[in-house]
């Protein structure tokens, strides 16, 4: 925990000075201005007073130990400022410096040597390259930014709303939300700025925040992050405490490069991780200030909507109209007044108007004290089908909102559901203010549709959230396999054990090294089978003509047998041959595509998607992190353009959504399970049956050395043959002797017709 960081009693200003246009002595003209309460201890060598208070000469002349430093000295004697205030029993420190160009040997040098010293003493320490921080609920102003100062508020913020908390990589970004937020008279928390990140992050003082407790939402400025997975755990640690997170990402992710031998490595991007984690935990995500400040004062100020249902009750039929164009655009519908709820509005609306959603109430909703607007708010919000409304009436006559405050204020007190007013015209001072003492809030048409998708998509996750919490915790059971098992199942080629151990259907399968044995197993395991080449170095087999399918007797085997082979040594001479896959080939289905790959930042995240040889044309494709519970899963295959397909679109046959839910839950948990084991897994396609699934091909990718165990290995271990020993009419010496079948869910044994498997 960060609280005697963020509320330190007694704080040492390095090198204060009496010249306020400098860094040195603005922030302690800051901290005295602030109304800072605790012990200020300035260092000054040269002077015996600084700004009124009584200076010291040295660090080891301070009268008693400090909570805190603040230092701005140059960034050659950074490090050692920080030794010695840890000799002094001073732990923690904010350091202003900048010391060089960005990107530049000097910075890393400087952030380097701060790091060394916070490791070696244990000191906590922000910086450098900081504006430092604010706790402004105890008047704690660690910084040297004018914002705090700047632009007294306009009008307070009234009703319940929960503080709002800042943290930003970037001081200038960091303080100048702060400052916006201050001038629309809301409540902050903390504002945190962390610069370059030698020692503390912005994770750890938004950890700090939401374990603190009775936050509201806290607004993220970040540019690249350490430890992506980590900001996992703290967004799920938000979740749990009911604390918004809205995140403003900017740059390129620090994702790096992948080896990309998948389709589910393929298909990822920059910001893959972060949004497949935004939407797991529920993070709301602002592209731009307007957005973040937009969404951080609904989620501070308003509760979450139920759903997307919207009402407008406007003065203008063409603002409500338009408002509900806008709004409509962003996902959230409008319902028509049902026919008894249709005949009282006709009684409490001027004939003027119009009813349907939006309501024209007309002009004359504004006069007397807004007793037809309470009767429309009234009968509106009674009905059980909405659940946000938004007021559009002009704000620009002075004390309009005071005039109808008999109408407004009770209702607003009392309503659960979110309302915004929308002015169409510029709003007046004192309408806003009166507004805000209220608790309600004013926004432009743009702001108020992000609103309310914010507070629409917030309330549906924190729907989803509290929901699955059982089944969270069903998704991090026991490992069924240990991970000296799972690294030694791979290295034995025992793939299809290992994924059959999660639950992932497969068809019967085996690997021979001869003509033989490739049709014993033909014969035991029933033609119509799949021919395919077992190499490392052959991953995507179709383009190689590694693959033969639909093969139906012993002519058409051999025959496949002695092509695919050629065509493999033709295409990729020096591959590494395993063996002849022999694989029985499935009734066709619906192919759906599901696969593991790892960020670097981030970890492993699970992708679902339409599959076969459209993955990569369509990208029709949803990512979670690992793992996933059934529901999560469910959720996440529901998200796909293409689920209708899996509905029974057009009169289809429907697919096992249940099933494959269950196949994804499965290799969730073995990547989760096994971090370290697995690279990549790819199952392209997955056969996708009224009853029942199965994976047909499948690519495994160890991280040990980041070399593939390529798709439909098998049981039974071939060690590497030539492809001349594998043309022999005789079984070859590493033959594993007579074939051996796997078995397949039952519900697939008894389709009939067969599928056009794929590798690649």
């Amino acid at each position: 925990m960060l609280e005697t960081f963020l509320n330190p009693r007694s704080i040492a200003v390095i090198g204060a000075s009496q010249d306020v246009t400098k860094i040195r002595g603005r922030m302690l003209r800051i901290l005295i201005d602030s109304g800072y309460d605790g012990v200020l201890l300035p260092v000054n060598p040269s002077h015996a007073t600084v700004q009124g208070l009584a200076a010291y000469p040295s660090i080891s002349a301070l009268p008693q130990r400090a909570d805190m430093a603040l230092i701005a000295t140059p960034a050659e004697a950074v490090a050692d400022v920080l030794r010695e205030c840890a000799s002094a029993g001073i732990m923690n420190a904010v350091v202003y410096t900048a010391g060089a160009a960005h990107g530049t040997e000097a910075e890393r040098q400087l952030v380097s040597r701060m790091a060394a010293v916070a490791r070696e003493t244990g000191m906590r320490v922000l910086g450098p390259n900081c504006e430092g921080f604010f706790n402004v609920r105890d008047n704690v102003a660690g910084n040297f930014s004018p914002s705090i100062h700047l632009a007294a508020p306009q009008h307070r913020q009234g009703g319940s709303q929960r503080p709002i908390s800042v943290v930003s990589q970037s001081g200038a970004v960091g303080f100048g939300l702060f400052t916006q937020l201050k001038q629309q008279g809301l409540i902050c928390r903390h504002v945190v700025t962390t610069g370059n990140e030698a020692d503390l992050d912005c994770l750890d003082f938004v950890e700090h925040i939401v374990r603190e407790g009775g936050s509201g939402p806290i607004l993220m400025f970040v540019e690249g992050l350490k430890d992506g997975a980590r900001f996992a755990r703290i967004a799920q640690l938000a979740a749990d405490h009911e604390v918004p997170l809205v995140f403003c990402k900017v740059g390129n992710s620090v994702a790096g490069a992948r080896a990309a031998a998948s389709h589910t490595a393929h298909l990822t991007g920059a910001m893959t991780a972060y949004e497949a984690t935004f939407k797991r935990y529920g993070v709301i995500k602002a592209e731009d200030s307007d957005q973040a400040l937009t969404a951080t004062k609904a989620l501070a100020c308003l509760p979450p909507a139920r759903g997307n249902r919207v009402t407008v009750l406007s003065t203008s039929g063409g603002t409500g109209v338009w408002l509900a164009d806008v709004c409509s655009a962003m996902g959230l519908e409008f319902p028509v007044p049902d026919e008894a709820l249709h005949a009282r509005l006709a009684q409490a609306i001027p004939a003027i108007g119009g009813i349907a959603n939006p309501v024209d109430m007309s002009a004359s909703v504004i006069e007397g004290h807004g007793e037809v607007l309470a009767e429309a708010l009234r009968l509106m919000t009674e009905a059980d089908y909405m659940d946000a409304v938004v007021i559009a009436m002009s704000l620009a006559a002075k004390d309009r909102v005071q005039q109808m405050q008999p109408a407004l204020e009770p209702f607003l007190a009392s309503t659960s559901l979110p309302v915004i007013i929308h002015s169409q015209a510029y709003a007046t001072a004192d309408n806003l203010d009166a507004l805000a003492r209220m608790g309600g809030m004013a926004l432009g048409m743009r702001d108020t549709a992000f609103a309310l998708k914010t507070l629409c998509d917030y309330g549906a996750f924190r729907r989803r959230w509290d929901a699955q919490r059982t089944s969270r915790d069903q998704a991090t059971a026991v490992p069924p396999i240990s991970k000296e098992s799972c690294r030694e199942m791979l290295a034995q080629g025992r793939q299809a054990e290992l994924l059959r151990a999660y639950g992932i259907a497969l068809p019967p399968e085996t690997v021979v090294s001869s003509r033989e044995d490739a049709m014993r197993a033909a014969h035991a395991m029933g033609y119509p089978v799949a021919l395919k080449i077992v190499s490392a170095q052959v991953q995507h087999k179709t383009d190689v003509g590694a693959v033969a399918l639909d093969v139906k007797n012993d002519q058409e085997l051999a025959s496949a047998y002695d092509r695919v082979l050629a065509n493999v040594a033709r295409a990729v001479p020096d591959a590494g041959i395993q063996g002849m896959q022999i694989q029985k080939m499935m009734p066709p289905g619906l192919e759906m595509v599901v696969g593991i790959t790892r960020d670097p930042d981030f970890g492993h995240l699970l992708m679902v998607g339409l599959g076969g040889v459209f993955v990569e044309l369509l990208r029709d494709v949803a990512f979670s992190p690992v793992p996933v519970s059934a529901e999560q899963a469910q959720e996440l295959i529901r998200s796909l353009k293409g689920y209708p397909l899996l509905e029974g679109l057009r009169g289809g046959q429907p697919g096992d959504v249940q099933a494959l839910a269950a196949l994804a839950q499965g290799l969730s948990r073995l990547a989760a399970d096994h971090p370290d084991v697995i690279e990549e897994i790819d199952l392209n396609p997955v056969l996708v049956y009224e009853s029942g699934v199965c994976a047909v091909d499948y690519l495994l990718i160890p991280r040990r050395d980041g070399s593939s165990v390529s798709a439909d290995s098998t049981a039974v271990r071939i060690e590497s043959v030539s492809v001349q020993a594998m043309t022999e009419t005789g079984r070859a010496e590493s033959s594993p002797g007579p074939a051996k079948s796997a078995s397949v869910q039952a519900p697939l044994s008894r389709l009939e017709g067969c599928s056009h498997h794929r590798s690649g």
